[in-house]
C-alpha cells in the first residue's frame, strides 16, 4: 500500500520495473504491471515533483501502451487520444501541419530538456500501435491517425525512430491508397 511515508521505497519499485519492458510487454504480467503505475499516478502527489515527472513518463510508457494492446475498441481509442495529447505538445516540422489555435490562445510545447523521455514513451505506444494497422480493422482509423501525427512531428524523435516513423508513415499512405482504390 502506498503511503506518503513509503513513497521513496515505491518509486524505486517503479524505477527498476520501468526499466526493462520485457516484463511488463508480457501479457501475463501487463495486468499486475497496469494496476501498479496506475495506482502510482493516482497518488503522484505523494512523491516529490521530480519524481512525478518520471511517474508521468511511465504512465504513457507502461499504462497507456498496456491500453493500446487491448481487443476493446472503446479503451484502445481511448489510449490513442492519451497519446496524441503528448504528440499535441511536440512542434511539427511543418508549422502549416499545426492545429489552428482558438483565438486569444497559444500553443504551449514541452520543454526540449524533457522531450527525449516523452518521444520514447511516445515512440513506445507507437510500436503498439503501428502492429495494429495491419491486424486489427476496427483499430486501423485511428491508428492511421496516430501514426500520421507523429510523422508530422518526426523531428522531435531519434533517427532511429524517425526511421521507423518513416516507414509506417509509408505503410499508412498505401493502406490508405488502397482502400480509396476498393482493394482493401
Amino acid at each position: 500500500m502506498l503511503k506518503i511515508s513509503n513513497a521513496g521505497a515505491v518509486f524505486e519499485v517503479l524505477s527498476a520495473g520501468a526499466e526493462d519492458p520485457t516484463f511488463w510487454r508480457k501479457a501475463e504480467n501487463r495486468p499486475a504491471f497496469r494496476r501498479l503505475y496506475r495506482a502510482a499516478m493516482e497518488r503522484a502527489s505523494f512523491f516529490p515533483s521530480h519524481q512525478q515527472h518520471s511517474i508521468r513518463v511511465w504512465s504513457l510508457r507502461i499504462v497507456i501502451m498496456i491500453d493500446l494492446t487491448t481487443s476493446n475498441p472503446e479503451h484502445f481509442q481511448k489510449a490513442v487520444q492519451e497519446v496524441k495529447k503528448r504528440l499535441q505538445t511536440l512542434p511539427c516540422a511543418n508549422p502549416a501541419d499545426e492545429p489552428p489555435v482558438p483565438p486569444g490562445q497559444w500553443r504551449e510545447y514541452m520543454p526540449e530538456r524533457t522531450r527525449p523521455l516523452w518521444c520514447n514513451a511516445i515512440f513506445d505506444c507507437l510500436e503498439v500501435t503501428a502492429a495494429k494497422i495491419e491486424n486489427c480493422s476496427w483499430a486501423r482509423s485511428d491508428a492511421n491517425m496516430l501514426i500520421k501525427f507523429a510523422a508530422d512531428r518526426r523531428q522531435n524523435f531519434s533517427t532511429a525512430q524517425q526511421e521507423a516513423l518513416g516507414k509506417w508513415e509509408k505503410q499508412r499512405k498505401a493502406t490508405a491508397i488502397k482502400a480509396h482504390a476498393g482493394l482493401s
